[in-house]
């Protein structure tokens, strides 16, 4: 019962805000929203993108959206509802998992603090969403070793694939763990070898996946840098921590991960009282083969970065699969209890950083709803974020909102990426960004360059990027938030002047884009 009171402190945080602050979470409610609009005139979706069914990583969580998208009648609320759907896997799925190991259930409500980490809050979703099906997979595939069946091993198989529709990250795992953990427990090659079939379906798709990656991205910046940038080993062990519990600027976040670490020691060294067994030597796989991959994971592949750091929170929930923790342990029901409380005040401290951070965007919805469907949006971000107020950007890509809402194009957006699972008609795609994205950079914006393509202008802080009448489209105020201005074109005017005398909204700052280093 104590589980499922936790899993629900941690679902509820959810509901409690109307916009997520989570970095990348509007780009993915943007694609939600278009795939599930795809066919619609009005929307002009299928007008500026393909659907690429056979590239991209994401595919299988954005189609799961689109389909609540459709059945719930708003992206927003559909997107609250699918990661409620993930964190309860989340918890079930270590507890699956955990019980195929002999490892005591109410373990699993370490993994319930696990869930809140900072791989959710820069808004890695599907990523995140490939866990609990890792775990279940997992958990199943020890089930199988034990009780081999037909339908088990079918069953198996479809999972492999859908491990891998996930997140490559998770089927990496996973074809590190699975190989050793069947070896341990059938102790003969042959036979492993046998028992690992099933994963076959999985590693081709996989391979011909990683055979059609470029990895690069219209990010002008990012594509032409390294195409691998790595993260010194000392490093990355120092800021494993900080991506597994340091999530908001508050201090509660870094107690509750003390609190964890000291009852995973508790419970640590009052298991090395049971008797070790093969089961117990399984268990130590996955937090082994997570800690290896995490050292040997690039930082960045091209455009897509932060691969290792984002794995921390894995190894921690690993780590649980290394207990020996029996119900008849006396030192269990107060460290369970502990931690029972733990998720309680992580679920109130989550609740409370978010609403602070959500005034930031106070009044935004209500701008984007207004724009005629099928628009097109570009968010020019003067104000960036303040490192004292949140350890991420949560508002960079607030803009995408536009399109839950109706827009066609939303720029930034990662449909330059070939992973993303909508992908720009090269005829119809909006213009390129120089540095980052103008999100970040908007210094960079050209309106004699870029104007003409957009329809509506969100901009963020107080500057005025239209005031000084730059060359090209002509822009007037639609609407304001607290935080916002909303331009709009005026059709059929425009600004004389050439496009080399646009010096841009930012005349003080350097025109060309910034040297972004990779981290050594």
């Amino acid at each position: 019962m104590a589980i499922v009171a936790a899993t629900v402190a941690v679902i509820a945080p959810l509901f409690f805000v109307r916009s997520l602050p989570f970095t990348d979470l509007p780009e993915h409610v943007a694609a939600m929203a278009s795939i599930a609009h795809y066919g619609d005139p009005a929307w002009r979706i299928e007008e500026h993108y393909v659907i690429a069914w056979t590239k991209s990583q994401y595919l299988l969580f954005h189609l799961s959206g689109a389909g609540l998208t459709l059945l719930l009648g708003d992206a927003v609320l559909a997107m609250k509802v699918l990661l409620a759907v993930v964190a309860a896997l989340w918890v079930a799925t270590s507890r699956a998992l955990l019980r195929a190991l002999a490892i005591d259930e109410r373990v699993s409500l370490l993994a319930a603090l696990l869930f809140w980490n900072r791989a959710l809050v820069v808004g890695f979703l599907p990523y995140v969403a490939s866990i609990p099906v890792l775990q279940g997979t997992l958990a199943l595939f020890l089930t199988t070793l034990e009780r081999p069946s037909r339908r088990r091993y079918a069953l198996l198989a479809v999972l492999g694939v859908v491990t891998f529709y996930s997140h490559v990250s998770a089927l990496t795992l996973l074809c590190g763990i699975a190989p050793l953990v069947a070896y341990l427990r059938l102790r003969r090659i042959r036979a492993a070898a046998e028992s690992l079939l099933w994963l076959l379906p999985a590693v081709a798709l996989a391979a011909q996946w990683g055979l059609s990656q470029r990895f690069s991205s219209g990010l002008s910046t990012v594509a032409t840098a390294d195409p691998v940038g790595r993260m010194a080993a000392g490093r990355a062990m120092r800021v494993a921590g900080l991506w597994v519990h340091d999530i908001w600027t508050s201090h509660v976040d870094d107690w509750i991960g003390v609190a964890f670490w000291c009852a995973f020691a508790v419970l640590l060294v009052d298991g090395l009282r049971v008797p070790s067994s093969t089961k117990t030597r399984i268990g130590l796989v996955p937090v082994l083969v997570a800690v290896a991959l995490y050292l040997l994971t690039p930082f960045r592949v091209g455009a897509v970065v932060l691969l290792n750091v984002r794995l921390a929170p894995v190894v921690a929930l690993f780590a649980l699969t290394g207990l020996r923790s029996k119900r008849v342990s006396a030192v269990a029901p107060p460290i369970f209890a502990l931690l029972f409380v733990g998720v309680l005040a992580q679920s109130v401290d989550n609740v409370v950083q978010m609403r602070r951070l959500e005034r930031d965007v106070a009044g935004v919805h209500e701008l984007l709803r207004a724009l005629p469907r099928g628009s097109r949006l570009v968010t020019l971000n003067f104000d960036g974020f303040d490192p004292r107020e949140a350890h991420f950007a949560p508002w960079i890509h607030v803009g995408s909102y536009a399109r839950a809402y109706g827009a066609s194009v939303t720029r930034f957006s990662f449909s330059d990426m070939d992973h993303w699972s909508l992908q720009y008609r090269p005829e119809r795609a909006p213009p390129k960004e120089d540095g980052i994205s103008w999100g970040l950079t908007p210094c960079f914006f050209r309106n004699s360059r870029e104007g003409d393509y957009f329809d509506y202008v969100l901009v963020r802080g107080k500057a005025k990027p239209f005031a000084s009448s730059p060359p090209g489209p002509v822009w007037r105020v639609r609407g304001t938030a607290p935080e916002y201005t909303l331009y709009e074109k005026v059709e059929g005017a425009r600004s004389p002047g050439e496009v080399d005398s646009d010096v841009g909204p930012c005349s003080d700052k350097p025109s060309g884009p910034p040297d972004h280093t990779p981290p050594k």
